[in-house]
């Protein structure tokens, strides 16, 4: 490691040609970027940064051969594979590639077992991800399918797409290890050798020199680490975060649920297909998720102290769960069992107020509930939002680094809160689901509330939990399709099938908070797509708008003129190939680093903005009619028949995709709008 780590450093100083001595000074050296943590978040930012030609350095405490085996997320949102598609095209392929087949996992399962057949399945709900949300939807929530179905046909075709992608399910193991051969890739083919990523490398201690404004980490090798800026990737016990003394918010839920993540590989695919298993049996209420046809996560809640893993499930006991939940006679191989804490936590900076310059990403920043997906996806879309701002400010002064983390704070922050409440609401509809077969949550709790206030030792209390607990889940035998129906069988799957018609179920996409979140003004950040109908209407559709702050909303339009060999990332789609999507306009039209787009009407009059102004800007000319003049035809032309962009005259969209600028302007003005955007102050 030590060669490894003196040969990195070397590279550095021949790029920036400094000189690194025992007493640092800032004028001396310009050190790289460090990114602490390889989960997606951390790998992520890697991969976006080596897009843009900036230097960094990835430290990850674990060895590689831990890192890609354990699943935990598995969606990929709508909004996570646009910036997959548009950013890092050749990862989204690959993406595609290694995705298990739609009809795998667009269902919902409810019943005894996850093998039921159709007599003994109380509920399979279809969920329309083989296609891009529709907003002519009047809502993306799951269909319950009628009694005795276990499959359907795919979804129709959207009539008016939200987005040009559908959303992924790839298990995050997997989608990690695509991330870090990404980035290898990228180091390769760009000759970047500034950039790396060293396994095996725990930081032990991390000080901040404001005299020399360099953080110093010393890692538990002894070697020592000199950055100008670092971002915590390091998941939800960050210990950068505890080391900048930043705490979790007010109303943050650091306990929700104690579970046990049981990974299981099975000799063959579970059938019928799901996604999500709800198991209900005598043995356990359990959840389980299909990460491929051949690998599962079980999440087995469990309630510590009255259950103790050593005492309740040990290796037997856990082998005759998994037997009972996987049903059918199924053959499997038990993993790994770990126990796990569901939180819902938002820290209350997402950066180091000593340095002003280290940043909270991921699950450092934030944790949910499993329910919905939004953990992983609100991380990648954190590191979307800082990649540009990193390297737009990478070679400025620490003002301007620190003004893009403020602002990057000030935008992200309260899309986590929203985020955060959404889980929470998703995982009260999953315990809505228990309630409907007479299983309420709060009885474990009020249970344990009881148990300790008695004078009994704790084994004792230990074994009146666990007859209370089967005696509750005892009836639940009768689902077992081997058993005759009867009434209460009849009564409950009624109950059920009716709560998920009425569309209480868990949802699996929710349009508003995957493509509807916008960021308006530097201190204050919204989501403003109907707000007041976000909690009651979360899986509702909506009509999107041009708007400041927003996304560009998602249309093809097509090319009239321009030289379309000037554009390396340029999207073409149709048959003729002579369209492209309107999300990201700037990552299409980008050429090695961050670039403004700005669509105007009007392009002869702002013809000498991209000469005035010292940032990358690609003007893209709107026109309504297809024999409409183009007067400056090295700019890429497009045709708005719809009149939806060409009626806002300029619209000035910033690397990320979103709208800073709409409304008529002079040169001046848009340069000023560009600068401000650049130095992190709009």
């Amino acid at each position: 490691f030590s060669s490894q780590l003196r040969n990195w450093f070397s590279s550095q100083l021949r790029n920036h040609k400094r000189c690194l001595t025992s007493s640092i000074k800032r004028s001396s050296i310009e050190a790289p970027i460090v990114i602490v943590g390889a989960g997606p978040s951390g790998l992520m930012l890697s991969n976006l940064l080596s897009k843009y030609s900036v230097p960094s350095l990835l430290l990850e405490a674990r060895p590689y051969s831990q890192l890609f085996n354990h699943p935990q997320a598995h969606f990929l949102n709508s909004r996570t594979m646009e910036i997959l598609r548009f950013s890092l095209p050749d990862l989204y392929k690959n993406v595609l590639k290694t995705m298990p087949p739609v009809e795998e996992w667009r269902y919902f399962s409810f019943g005894y077992s996850a093998s039921s057949s159709s007599s003994g399945c109380m509920a399979r709900v279809v969920h329309p991800v083989d296609q891009p949300i529709d907003a002519e939807i009047n809502d993306a929530n799951g269909t319950i399918l009628p009694s005795g179905f276990l499959n359907t046909k795919l979804t129709e075709p959207p009539i008016s797409p939200l987005s040009a992608c559908s959303v992924g399910h790839l298990a995050q193991h997997t989608f990690s290890k695509l991330l870090y051969e990404s980035a290898i890739e990228l180091k390769q083919t760009s000759r970047n050798d500034s950039t790396d990523i060293i396994f095996n490398s725990p930081v032990a201690a991390l000080e901040w020199r404001a005299d020399d404004e360099i953080y110093h980490l010393t890692l538990e090798s002894g070697e020592t680490i000199y950055a100008g800026l670092v971002v915590a990737a390091d998941g939800a016990h960050s210990r950068l975060r505890r080391a900048w003394n930043i705490g979790w918010t007010k109303g943050s839920q650091e306990s929700i649920q104690h579970l046990l993540n049981i990974h299981i590989k099975t000799t063959s695919p579970v059938h019928p297909a799901a996604m999500l298993y709800a198991i209900f049996n005598e043995e356990s209420v359990c959840m389980m998720v299909r990460h491929s046809a051949e690998e599962y996560v079980l999440q087995l809640p469990y309630f510590p102290p009255y259950q103790s893993l050593e005492r309740h499930f040990g290796s037997s006991k856990i082998e005759q769960l998994v037997s009972k939940i996987l049903g059918g006679g199924t053959k499997f191989e038990i993993i790994s069992v770990r126990p796990w804490t569901m939180s819902s936590c938002i820290a209350s900076t997402y950066v180091d107020m000593q340095s002003k310059l280290g940043v909270l990403v991921g699950d450092a920043a934030h944790t949910f509930p499993p329910a919905g997906g939004f953990g992983m996806n609100t991380g990648l879309q954190d590191v979307h939002n800082l990649a540009w701002r990193l390297a737009l400010s990478h070679n400025e002064e620490a003002n301007i680094r620190s003004n893009h983390l403020h602002c990057y704070q000030s935008e992200r922050q309260p899309v986590a809160c929203e985020n955060a409440a959404l889980s929470l609401r998703n995982f009260q509809r999953v315990l809505n689901v228990s309630r409907a077969v007479y299983l309420n949550h709060q009885h474990p709790t009020m249970l344990k509330e009881v148990l300790d206030t008695l004078p009994l030792s704790l084994s004792l209390r230990q074994d009146i939990f666990q007859r209370m607990m089967q005696t509750a889940l005892a009836p639940l035998v009768q689902l077992n399709e081997n058993e005759k129906p009867n009434s209460y069988v009849n009564h409950i799957t009624h109950n059920l099938r009716s709560l998920l018609q009425d569309g209480q179920g868990l949802p699996l996409l929710f349009p508003k908070y995957e493509l509807g979140f916008g960021y308006d003004g530097l201190d204050a950040t919204v989501l403003k797509n109907h707000p007041s109908s976000f909690s009651v209407d979360d899986s509702k559709a909506f009509q999107p708008e041009v708007r400041k702050g927003f996304l560009l909303p998602y249309r093809l339009l097509t090319i009239t003129s321009g030289a379309l060999k000037n554009y390396q990332y340029l999207n073409l789609v149709g048959t003729d190939e002579k369209s492209i999507p309107t999300t990201d306009l700037p990552s299409q039209l980008m050429s090695g680093k961050p670039c403004f787009v700005i669509l105007c009407a009007e392009i002869e009059k702002l013809k000498e903005l991209g000469c005035k102004s010292s940032h990358d800007i690609q003007m893209v000319e709107i026109v309504r009619h297809a024999c409409a003049d183009t007067r400056l035809p090295s700019h890429l032309t497009l045709l708005d028949e719809s009149n939806e962009f060409y009626q806002h005259k300029t619209i000035v969209i910033r690397p990320d995709g979103h709208v800073i600028h709409l409304g008529d302007s002079d040169v001046e003005s848009l340069k000023t709008i560009i600068s401000l955007s650049a130095k992190g102050l709009l």
